[in-house]
């Protein structure tokens, strides 16, 4: 079953996108594919969602808002960073303050809640 720790670490290791993004923003690089990032099952959380851990979750709320928002957080950093290897900066800067912080936050707000109802139900 998913864990407090778990989600502490899926939380830890998708704000490091946000300095990925700036980084590949700044220099027009980055060492990810665009197409790699789009998937949302390649990265530890989506590994993990899409893992054998949630056998028993498939008919809970919340694993399939986080699941839902996670795969459109991944077309939007795929987005954010297609504008920002086209040259495109400013597109790029606009996405990663409006839309991706956005779902962002979204993402981190619905796994802490998560991680409040098991703890609740645990």
């Amino acid at each position: 079953m998913a864990t407090y720790e778990q989600i502490e670490i899926a939380i830890g290791t998708h704000h490091k996108w946000k300095i990925r993004l700036a980084d590949a923003i700044k220099t027009g690089r980055s060492n990810i594919t665009v197409e790699k990032i789009r998937c949302d099952d390649l990265c530890a959380l989506g590994m993990w969602l899409n893992g054998p851990a949630f056998s028993e979750l498939k008919d809970d709320d919340s694993y399939h808002r986080v699941k839902e928002l996670h795969r459109v957080f991944h077309q939007t950093a795929a987005d954010v960073l297609e504008l920002a290897l086209a040259g495109e900066k400013m597109a790029a800067e606009k996405m990663m303050i409006g839309r991706y912080a956005e779902l962002s936050a979204n993402l981190v707000a619905k796994l802490k809640d998560w991680q409040a109802h098991l703890e609740a139900a645990a």
